[in-house]
C-alpha cells in the first residue's frame, strides 16, 4: 500500500466510465477547426495553421452524492505527434492539457494546467489532485494548441473524486503537531544556550520558513500571482516567469540568513560546527518533506539543493566573518 492509498480514498469516477475517449460527439473543437482531429481512440492538436486551436469537453460535478470535501484526480496520457518551429507571434507559451472549472452558469472560476507539453517528451504521464470551490458546478477537460508549434495527442484520461481518509487526517495532524515540537525545542534551546539577539532572529527565520511551507495553493493563485502580474504591467522587464524565480532566491536566502546567525554566534553555542550545518540540512529536508503532505505543494529535489548551497555560503561568510573580527 502506497502514500496515496493510504491519504485518499476513491468515491467515484465523474469522467468516461464507459472509456475514453467516450462520446466523441460530445467534444467541442474551438479556434481553427483544421487544427484538431477527433477520433475513437484519441483526440489530437496539430499546427497545420497559425491559429491557435483546442478541443473541449465538458462534464457536471455530482450533486450531494460525495463528501464535501472531496477533490478531483485529474489523469491523462499524452503523446507527441510532430515537432516543428513555433509561430513567430508566439508569446512562449507552449500546449497544455488543462481544466477549467465552472460555476452552474457555466462561467470559468479557474483554469489549470495539468500538464505543460513541450514536445521534448515522447509520451506524457500527467496526473493532478485539484480542489473544488464551493460554487464549482462543472469541469471542462483541454487540449489547448495556445502557441505551441508542435502536435500532440490525448489518449487516455479520467477524472475521480478522492477525499482524505480519517486515518491519514490525524496522522498528519500528528505529524504537524510532532513538527512544530521539534522547532519549538530548537528555540528554547537556542534561548537558554545562546544570546538573545540570536534567539530573535533564528525564531523569525524559522517562522518565515514554517509559514513559507505551510502557504495553500489559493494564496498562490489567488494573492501572489495577481501580485506578479501587476507590477510587470508597471515594470516589463518583471514578467512572470523572472517573479516566478523570487520563490528560489526566497529559498537560497532564508537559508543563507539562517546559517549566517547561526554561524556568527556558533561559539556561544554547545555544539561544533559540523553539529549545527546538519541540524540545518535536517531543517531543510523537513521543510520540503513536510511539504509531500501538504495539498498541492510540490517537494522538490532542486528546492533542497537552492537551501543547501544558502547553508554552506551562509556558514562560509559567518566564519570568515568571524577569523577576520579576532584579528
Amino acid at each position: 500500500m502506497g502514500l496515496l492509498d493510504i491519504k485518499y480514498h476513491l468515491d467515484g469516477s465523474v469522467a468516461f466510465e464507459s472509456g475514453f475517449p467516450g462520446d466523441v460527439s460530445a467534444w467541442q473543437r474551438a479556434g481553427d477547426w483544421s487544427n484538431i482531429d477527433i477520433e475513437d481512440d484519441r483526440i489530437s492538436v496539430t499546427r497545420e495553421t497559425d491559429n491557435r486551436s483546442f478541443a473541449k469537453r465538458s462534464f457536471p460535478l455530482p450533486v450531494g452524492e460525495y463528501p464535501s470535501s472531496s477533490k478531483l484526480r485529474i489523469r491523462g496520457t499524452l503523446e507527441t505527434l510532430g515537432i516543428t518551429e513555433t509561430p513567430a507571434d508566439s508569446d512562449g507559451r507552449g500546449a497544455a492539457y488543462m481544466v477549467w472549472l465552472q460555476d452552474a452558469d457555466d462561467e470559468v472560476k479557474r483554469y489549470l494546467t495539468i500538464q505543460d507539453l513541450t514536445g521534448e517528451r515522447e509520451r506524457y504521464e500527467a496526473e493532478r489532485i485539484v480542489s473544488i470551490p464551493d460554487d464549482v458546478a462543472a469541469f471542462t477537460l483541454v487540449l489547448n494548441s495556445r502557441d505551441s508549434g508542435n502536435s500532440f495527442s490525448l489518449t487516455n484520461a479520467s477524472v475521480d473524486l478522492i477525499s482524505i481518509t480519517p486515518i491519514y487526517k490525524a496522522g498528519i495532524l500528528l505529524l504537524v503537531i510532532a513538527w512544530l515540537a521539534i522547532f519549538a525545542m530548537g528555540a528554547i534551546w537556542i534561548y537558554k544556550r545562546g544570546s538573545r539577539t540570536l534567539f530573535i532572529t533564528s525564531s523569525l527565520l524559522i517562522t518565515g520558513i514554517i509559514v513559507g511551507v505551510m502557504l495553500p495553493e489559493t494564496a498562490t493563485v489567488g494573492v501572489v500571482d495577481p501580485a506578479f502580474k501587476t507590477i510587470s504591467h508597471l515594470i516589463p522587464a518583471f514578467d512572470l516567469e523572472a517573479a516566478h524565480s523570487t520563490y528560489k532566491i526566497g529559498h537560497f536566502l532564508f537559508f543563507l540568513l539562517i546559517s549566517l546567525v547561526l554561524g556568527w554566534h556558533a561559539r556561544s553555542l554547545p555544539a561544533s560546527g559540523v553539529i549545527l550545518v546538519l541540524l540545518l540540512f535536517l531543517l531543510a529536508i523537513a521543510s520540503e518533506g513536510m511539504q509531500l503532505h501538504l495539498f498541492n505543494r510540490t517537494t522538490r529535489l532542486s528546492d533542497l539543493g537552492i537551501d543547501g548551497a544558502g547553508i554552506l555560503l551562509g556558514w562560509l561568510l559567518a566564519t570568515t566573518a568571524v577569523r577576520m573580527s579576532r584579528n
